[in-house]
């Protein structure tokens, strides 16, 4: 009964979220100012389904090398939505948007709930945004994405992995703090950064950010946040 309620009450925040963003959309609301992305841009590469990257040898400088596809079968992960580009020396993700009227709503929403979060250390930032093909260009954050680091568990001592769950935790109560709750949680969408030995949650296309949602209805799902962090991520990296 209980779960039968929570999916009630999600699928009433999800409408709500919908109605709003559909408004927007069609009267043209306000947007985020940022700049158009220049002309040359350079489409370089592609995620596959196991999150390895495929670029030419020309690139392979910029990415570390346990991230960098080596062969064997791979399908193309998100094909023509998710891919890596060059703009004047600097590496960035394209998400494109295009298609239909809900993903058109979750280019707006991403682009608002990144916003809002632009002050935390655990996002990326937009470089660019190009509201006529409905494109975002983030930072690519260089490094591991959890479930590459779950599929290979063995290879990680536990004192990192312990350190991985605690800054998984903290970077989900940044996010919390900004009113906003990412929603579906995946190992895939969370970055580890060796650099900075910190996390960064990278997809927020589906989040909810609006500070009309009722408070009680935010802790609502923010609780589901801490549960599916805990489940699908931090169970498996201990």
């Amino acid at each position: 009964m209980y779960s039968f309620i929570k999916f009630l009450i999600l699928k009433f925040i999800r409408l709500i979220c919908f109605l709003k963003g559909l408004f927007h959309y069609l009267t043209n609301a306000k947007k985020v100012t940022c700049p158009k992305p220049p002309a040359n841009v350079r489409y370089i590469g592609f995620f596959d389904s196991d999150f390895l990257i495929h670029v030419s040898e020309n690139y392979t400088k910029f990415f570390n090398p346990q991230n960098l596809y080596l062969g064997g079968y791979y399908k193309e992960y998100k094909k023509g939505i998710v891919d890596l580009v060059i703009i004047e020396g600097i590496i960035l993700i394209r998400k494109a948007y295009k298609g239909s009227l809900k993903r058109r709503l979750k280019f707006y929403n991403e682009i608002k709930c990144l916003s809002l979060l632009s002050q935390s250390n655990n996002i990326p930032g937009i470089y660019y945004i190009d509201y006529d093909k409905l494109i975002i260009y983030l930072e690519y954050i260089n490094g591991n994405c959890l479930q590459i680091i779950i599929n290979s568990i063995q290879n990680y001592p536990f004192s990192l992995r312990t350190r991985l769950s605690e800054n998984c935790k903290n970077a989900l109560k940044k996010i919390h703090k900004n009113n906003t709750a990412v929603i579906d949680i995946q190992p895939q969408n969370i970055i580890y950064n060796s650099d900075n030995q910190d996390v960064f949650f990278v997809d927020f296309a589906d989040s909810v950010c609006d500070k009309y949602i009722p408070r009680s209805y935010m802790n609502f799902l923010q609780k589901l946040d801490e549960s599916y962090l805990s489940k699908r991520v931090l169970e498996k990296l201990v």
